[in-house]
């Protein structure tokens, strides 16, 4: 059965054919180039007119099922490109996108990889040593021994007693011990990360400057982008270039409060630090589906039933599939695809000014 991960892949690689010889498309796959019997790749679309110092990003689907959205404004700006380069592509910039880092998720409806690798954790210099003592405050509801309406309970029980924003950080910060477990970001660099770091160092070899959008969704508000930084405290030059740019509809999860909490491996810091010598602004599009208690509950849940597939009939997996799909990518509603590629147009727009701003 043809999946949206497959539908998406067919148009987009049609829409590059469109642009001829101004556009390089590549196909990565898993263990060194052989095709899968499921036949997934990580696609690389590189669009340029010439010499050029400046490049733009778009990558979709690194949280896999997050995909669709990141995957249909990738689509749109391909078809722009085709009809008119001067919107979406000013002189002396070229434009990588990067299709599916995480196929495996996008296609099987995941948001890890088939390792269940967390990619947004996985973008460490090295092994990390990472405490995981708070995990463990919640480990035994995140993987109790039967799942059931206690169960359930049990685990929003536990969210009110810790208070939410506590919750929220010890639940997505990124973990390195629990395999099984939610935010594993994994012992050692993921196929997915290695990919992404071999087409980010060699498109943008050359480049001085760069943006990076990252397209999410699910946390926030219904159809409200939210722009996340990867900002440390001590970056204060990348901090004033994101406030300059996107003003106060930006958030900084690793010096403040905001709707994500503050995460370790993330890909934006990754190709930050594998480019030094480029001055980037690179930021993550979060677009909301649900209130974070309903995306929790789904979210653990299904993880549950991934690890303990064995001990639930085929009728709950479906559900708790279809419970998951639903809380990142609302299928089918129109309005709210409308809406997330108007906030993905907007992102990338602003960023543009900023690349080509001398």
């Amino acid at each position: 059965m043809k999946t949206l991960y497959d539908k998406y892949r067919r148009r987009i690689s049609t829409a590059t054919t469109q642009l001829g010889c101004l556009c390089m498309h590549q196909r990565f796959f898993k263990n060194g180039g052989e095709i899968s019997s499921d036949n997934i790749s990580i696609d690389s679309i590189f669009i340029s007119r010439g010499e050029a110092d400046r490049t733009a990003v778009v990558i979709s689907g690194t949280h896999g099922l997050e995909g669709p959205i990141g995957a249909e404004f990738q689509l749109r700006l391909l078809n722009k490109l085709a009809a008119d380069y001067s919107d979406v592509m000013p002189e002396g910039v070229n434009i990588l996108l990067i299709f599916a880092l995480n196929p495996w998720g996008f296609k099987y409806g995941e948001r890890t990889n088939e390792d269940n690798i967390d990619l947004n954790r996985n973008a460490f210099s090295k092994a990390l040593d990472t405490d995981s003592s708070d995990h463990e405050l919640i480990l035994d509801v995140l993987l109790p021994d039967e799942w059931s309406d206690q169960a359930g309970a049990n685990l929003l029980a536990r969210v009110r007693d810790l208070g939410l924003e506590k919750f929220k950080q010890i639940f997505s910060q990124g973990q390195y011990k629990y395999p099984d477990s939610l935010f594993f970001g994994g012992t050692e660099e993921s196929w997915n990360i290695t990919t992404l770091r071999n087409i980010v160092e060699f498109y943008l070899g050359e480049s001085k400057k760069a943006v990076v959008l990252d397209v999410h969704t699910g946390l926030g508000e219904r159809a409200e982008g939210v722009i996340l930084s990867p900002a440390f405290p001590e970056e204060i030059g990348l901090r004033a270039r994101t406030v300059a740019t996107f003003g106060d509809c930006c958030q900084f999860p690793n010096t403040e409060s905001s709707i994500s909490s503050k995460i370790s491996g993330d890909i934006l810091s990754g190709i930050m630090r594998w480019k030094p010598g480029i001055e980037f602004l690179p930021v993550a599009l979060e677009i909301g589906v649900l209130p974070v208690k309903d995306s929790v509950e789904r979210l653990v849940r299904a993880n549950w039933v991934r690890q303990n597939r064995n001990k639930v009939s085929d009728n709950f997996y479906r559900q708790s599939k279809r419970d998951l799909w639903g809380a990142f990518f609302p299928e089918g509603d129109q309005e709210w695809m409308e809406e997330s590629i108007e906030a993905c147009f907007g992102s990338y727009s602003l960023l543009l000014n900023w690349l080509v701003d001398e």
